[in-house]
């Protein structure tokens, strides 16, 4: 019985049960490692244009709530596709 106590207890098996333990825990994780993926890039829509017509309708005293609603593209829809 003491030696059975003796070997848990000695410095080489506590150290060799802590790196299986670290490495049956890395092995884990690169298994169940799942990569993002990259947000998409959108691209640049020329936002200065519709500024300067609109500023201009506003000077004119004209009412361009109107005109807003009209020339304001619809919503687009969000799709829900899974990778």
């Amino acid at each position: 019985m003491n030696l059975i106590i003796a070997v848990i207890l000695s410095p080489k098996v506590i150290g060799v049960t802590v790196v299986i333990i670290i490495y049956i825990s890395l092995a884990n994780y690169v298994v169940r490692y799942r990569k993002r993926s990259p947000a998409p890039k959108k691209p640049k829509k020329a936002a200065a244009a519709p500024a300067p017509a609109k500023a201009e309708q506003d000077e004119s005293g004209e009412d361009s709530s109107e005109d807003a609603e009209e020339s304001a593209p619809p919503p687009k829809k969000k799709s829900s596709k899974k990778k």
